[in-house]
């Protein structure tokens, strides 16, 4: 699925990480979007993104609470690489982005 530069918000990320129809869905790419840490913990704790292997949440203002919670999520067991970006690996900071690493691949274009 892309969401890229549609200036989609927490509300709708929230909104479709509860959309049954997503079930199947392997890759997410929100580049671009204002997704927040709303938006990433609606990511991280969403039984319809299970099968999720690859979310790209580079050029957004994910921070790092939205980091911890996507790399602590269980409800996320396929998750095998994210891609944060420069930008979003900044603001995130290191321990978070560390923490997502122990989990799965991170990209952050340094």
């Amino acid at each position: 699925l892309i969401t890229m530069n549609t200036a989609l918000r927490a509300e709708g990320v929230v909104a479709l990480a509860r959309d049954s129809h997503l079930t199947g869905l392997r890759s997410w790419s929100l580049e671009g979007g204002s997704i927040g840490a709303e938006g990433a913990a609606a990511i991280a704790a969403s039984p319809v993104l299970r099968n999720l292997r690859v979310l790209s949440v580079r050029n957004t203002d994910i921070d790092a609470t939205g980091v911890a919670a996507i790399a602590r999520s269980s409800q996320l067991p396929a998750l095998r690489t994210v891609v944060l970006g420069e930008h979003a690996a900044t603001t995130a900071g290191p321990d978070a982005v560390a923490e997502l690493a122990r989990r799965c691949e991170v990209i952050t274009d340094r």
